[in-house]
């Protein structure tokens, strides 16, 4: 699965929020020497006025998502990701294999229609869109490498470990 234009599509807003709530409300994060409000304001400065220019000379402030190449952005779309994920694997059976790097994930399920479900689940849960490619021939692209049926079969049970 990938999903479709993930920082740009990052809830900014809804992101702070689930940062701080964990940050401030959850009992198993170190404390933090910072005001909540503080944090709060920093991360919307870094995230909400980032300002950016074009090849042409004008200069643009990015209204929601979080700009690609800014210090925060694979924080925030990590971060929103993993929210994400607890929400979902709270309400479906976690498959066979589930591997997220950023935006991708491999996942291998027991069928096409437990995938397509976990997709639709990820869907409502969040704002974002994803995109689905099955193995062609026993092999499956992921990141950048041809992964095929043999290696993944031998493996998935050492990687759930």
């Amino acid at each position: 699965m990938d999903v479709e234009s993930l920082f740009t599509n990052v809830p900014v807003d809804e992101t702070i929020d689930l940062i701080a709530d964990r940050v401030y409300s959850d009992e198993t994060t170190p404390e933090l020497n910072i005001p909540e409000q503080a944090l709060r304001t920093l991360l919307a400065i870094c995230t909400k006025r980032a300002p950016f220019t074009t090849h042409r000379g004008h200069m643009y402030l990015q209204k929601d998502g979080v700009a690609m190449g800014s210090h925060l952005a694979v924080l925030f779309a990590n971060f929103y990701m993993g929210v994400v994920e607890e929400r979902v694997f709270s309400q479906v059976e976690c498959p066979l294999a589930y591997f997220r790097y950023i935006d991708d994930t491999f996942v291998k399920a027991t069928s096409t229609e437990a995938i397509e479900n976990l997709m639709r689940t990820f869907e409502d849960n969040s704002v974002l869109h994803f995109t689905l490619e099955n193995s062609v021939d026993n092999s499956l692209p992921f990141l950048d490498h041809c992964l095929h049926q043999v290696y993944i079969s031998r493996h998935v049970s050492e990687w759930r470990e």
